[in-house]
């Protein structure tokens, strides 16, 4: 049940991101936001609120990071594509 509500949340983010933000359909806005927190001052004010929440709910440090690097060693995609196994 936990792995049923967890992929919800980051395809309700994923979407978010395309549908608000005009973003890449498989980036949360966690990790866009530290993608893109030296592009503009949007970015950097953003990153910084989704930092301060996730640290304040639930003691997560530098969240957004942790995003990217999970976007960029594809952690949140099946086990199948993280191997390239078929």
């Amino acid at each position: 049940m936990h792995a049923y509500f967890f992929n919800g949340l980051i395809a309700l983010d994923q979407l978010l991101n395309v549908l608000v933000f005009n973003g890449m359909p498989d980036e949360t806005i966690s990790a866009r936001s530290f993608r893109e927190k030296d592009t503009s001052v949007f970015w950097r004010l953003f990153n910084r609120a989704i930092d301060t929440v996730f640290l304040r709910l639930f003691g997560i440090v530098d969240h957004s990071q942790a995003a990217f690097v999970a976007e960029m060693q594809r952690l949140e995609m099946p086990k199948c594509y993280q191997m390239g196994v078929k």
